[in-house]
């Protein structure tokens, strides 16, 4: 009898439809718009791994919503995503493809006069993943909310650049994952978790071709980190992994080759309130880097020739550049965030007078060419 039910399992998991995972997704963020009234525009963002030989992107995806009770409002389908590639800065010598998929529709939300979370679940990461305890048995969950304001208009912010593609093992690296706001909120950036989602007998839910059932309510379960990863420390660094809360410049020196899933998260306040949270679950490798001779300069030299002095500083700051460049640019940021000085410099010293501003932290950002270099002073 025990063999004819299992011959029976077999038969009947062999005429399911073919189980598609997807683990050549790196990963993805979900952000929202508000148009006229409660219509909102919803972007789902995907990005996948293009030459590791994985399925292309889906088409379609499904979108959840749910209520701040966790009760399931609605769903969307959404086909036919925009898929382009994203581009690495030519400085180095390096063999990757990454691709993005954006999938947009519309929701009406009129009668909902609370908050409501955007939910997409898909089924496995991928099997190379380093930090993380048997990655092809862990899913993606991706998710925001839309809070409820009223009167009050919100639209969630959207990162500046679209991903980073790798880190250089060995060298000091300043990875931007800055934020724009529409609304002129203030934004704080963090390293945060990220989470499980869908299963092996549910890979997409929604998807009438392999699970009927919607995708599972918040809240939701963190992934298994691979000691000694966790969130707060995701990759292999000589330095710590650090994200300024400010600008949201990443810093660090990766050590140790694979690739590294991590979550980036900005949190939007307004009047001191905290009203959502836009979060990047994204892997990242760190690789081999060779510098492309046609580019001239390495960041690497220009992160260790650049000086800046006397810091603490007294009454002046001085900034040594390595080259005279007509378009090396020098901006300041109080910890605020808010731009003080903004000027292009063509000589291989510059100053920057300080007598007017009071004691406290500032940020450098010092750019030759297609390069920035991130320094803190002090007064």
């Amino acid at each position: 009898m025990y063999r004819y039910l299992c011959v029976f399992a077999i038969l009947s998991f062999l005429l399911l439809p073919s189980v598609s995972f997807a683990d050549h997704l790196l990963g993805g963020e979900i952000t929202y718009k508000q148009l006229e009234g409660r219509q909102y525009e919803i972007k789902l963002n995907l990005y996948r791994d293009c030459l590791g030989g994985g399925a292309e992107f889906d088409d379609p995806v499904y979108l959840f919503f749910f209520t701040e009770d966790y009760t399931l409002y609605d769903q969307l389908r959404i086909e036919s995503p925009k898929i382009s590639y994203i581009p690495h800065e030519n400085e180095w010598l390096i063999d990757l493809c990454v691709q993005k998929g954006e999938y947009t529709a519309t929701i009406d939300l009129t009668t909902v006069e609370q908050d409501l979370y955007i939910v997409y679940q898909r089924f496995s990461r991928s099997a190379s993943i380093h930090n993380l305890r048997d990655p092809r048995e862990q899913g993606f969950t991706l998710f925001n909310y839309i809070p409820y304001l009223g009167e009050q208009k919100n639209s969630s912010p959207t990162f500046n650049l679209e991903t980073n593609n790798f880190f250089c093992r060995g060298k000091l690296m300043y990875v931007d994952f800055s934020a724009t706001d529409v609304d002129g909120d203030s934004l704080a950036y963090s390293l945060c978790d990220v989470y499980l989602g869908a299963s092996i007998t549910c890979v997409q839910p929604g998807n009438p071709d392999f699970c009927l059932e919607p995708a599972s309510s918040p809240p939701y379960n963190s992934v298994r980190w691979r000691d000694p990863f966790s969130y707060a420390t995701p990759i292999s660094s000589d330095t710590t992994v650090f994200i300024n809360p400010i600008t949201g410049i990443m810093q660090l020196r990766a050590n140790t080759l694979g690739l590294y899933t991590m979550g980036i998260c900005v949190d939007e306040y307004r009047n001191d309130s905290l009203i959502g949270t836009l979060r990047r679950d994204i892997a990242i490798p760190t690789i081999n880097c060779f510098v492309n001779p046609a580019t001239g300069l390495e960041q690497e030299v220009l992160e260790e020739t650049i000086t800046c002095y006397p810091n603490p500083i007294v009454n002046d700051l001085y900034i040594g550049l390595p080259v005279v460049s007509d378009d090396a640019r020098i901006s300041l940021y109080n910890v605020q965030g808010q731009l003080l000085l903004d000027q292009y410099v063509g000589s291989p010293t510059a100053m920057i007078p300080f007598s007017n501003y009071t004691s406290g932290i500032y940020f450098l950002k010092i750019e030759v060419g297609e390069m920035a270099v991130y320094r803190t002073v002090v007064k």
